[in-house]
């Protein structure tokens, strides 16, 4: 997961029209990234925001986005884990 978080902040600071003055960290920080890849991968977009302390404009800006990486991810292995499982039997 963690590598899905970094690429997509690299692609979201790419097109943030304030990349020269915010760096990727004010958008999501590593201990923010390592936070989120140890909760509950149940959570909302407004439980991540909760999570990380962070403000209602970052909430309007970054949460939804993150909570969709973090969901892909979750989607991603369960479907490799279940076919890893499949092909075993």
């Amino acid at each position: 997961m963690e590598f899905r978080l970094i690429e997509w902040l690299m692609l979201e600071h790419s097109a943030d029209p304030f990349r020269s003055i915010r760096p990727p960290d004010l958008i999501l920080s590593l201990t923010q990234r390592t936070t989120l890849i140890r909760a509950d991968p149940s959570k909302t977009a407004q439980d991540i925001t909760a999570l990380l302390d962070e403000s209602v404009d970052w909430d309007a800006e970054w949460s939804a986005k993150t909570f969709e990486v973090i969901s892909q991810f979750n989607k991603d292995y369960a479907r490799i884990t279940e076919q890893s499982i499949t092909q075993r039997k």
